[in-house]
């Protein structure tokens, strides 16, 4: 495997509590990031943090990435307890409830999508290109 250098980097992983987003976690961890990781699952969250807690530096916050106003309060503890970040993986994402057959809801589930996407995005990326010269952001 490829190893990236990014020690002390501190990376946000939205839906990161479990599937792809906490995979890209322990990676990022092996490659000595701090990692937050953002989900609305509350009991994930701490499955996860145990999981990971011996790699480094991790920490949570379970939010509703659809709030705007939830995401800017995690944005800014983030930003005061770690003094900015400079990777965001925007991982989050809703599945299931979209039948193959019959009333397809797509603008429900592309607007869900939109705005978890959009809102982290929005509260995240200003203080990581003001603190940290932001180099990634994972869509």
């Amino acid at each position: 495997m490829n190893q990236i250098d990014l020690p002390n980097k501190r990376a946000i992983v939205t839906g990161g509590a479990r599937g792809i987003g906490f995979g890209v976690a322990q990676r990022l961890q092996r490659s000595e990031a701090k990692v937050c990781l953002w989900d609305s699952d509350a009991d994930a969250l701490a499955t996860a943090i145990q999981a990971l807690s011996s790699g480094g530096e991790v920490r949570t916050a379970r939010i509703d990435l659809a709030d705007a106003e939830q995401v800017q309060v995690a944005a800014d503890v983030l930003a005061q307890e770690w003094g900015g970040g400079d990777i965001l993986v925007n991982n989050a994402g809703i599945t299931g409830g979209m039948p193959l057959r019959g009333k397809l809801r797509w603008p429900t589930r592309i607007g869900s999508w939109t705005s978890t996407s959009m809102g982290s995005s929005t509260a995240v990326v200003p203080w990581c290109l003001i603190w940290s010269n932001l180099r990634r952001v994972v869509w």
